[in-house]
């Protein structure tokens, strides 16, 4: 996450891309709906496998709060996500 280019592509809602010549064009949505769910998403990484089920690499950052959630074999990971962040934002302080 400290790297500029990756922090800033992952946190992208929806991207164009276009090929040189403007022939082509395609509409890409992120799917990780915490994104416009929670203003203070970072994004990083959604994915579903057979074996990991839901899965979910998230980090939320506001002040000087900056966590980072991973939830593996979920069957509603944007649900877990919430409950956890919404529990560490409750339970913790950031002084």
């Amino acid at each position: 996450m400290h790297n500029d280019f990756f922090r800033e592509t992952v946190k992208l809602k929806e991207l164009e891309l276009r090929d040189l010549d403007g022939k082509f064009a395609k509409q890409l949505t992120n799917t990780n709906r915490l994104l416009w769910d929670i203003p203070e998403s970072v994004g990083i990484k959604t994915g579903t496998t057979t074996g990991a089920g839901e899965v979910l690499v998230y980090e939320y950052t506001k002040d000087k709060a900056d966590l980072i959630i991973v939830a593996m074999g979920s069957k509603d990971r944007f649900a877990d996500v919430k409950l956890l962040l919404d529990w560490a934002l409750l339970s913790h302080s950031w002084e």
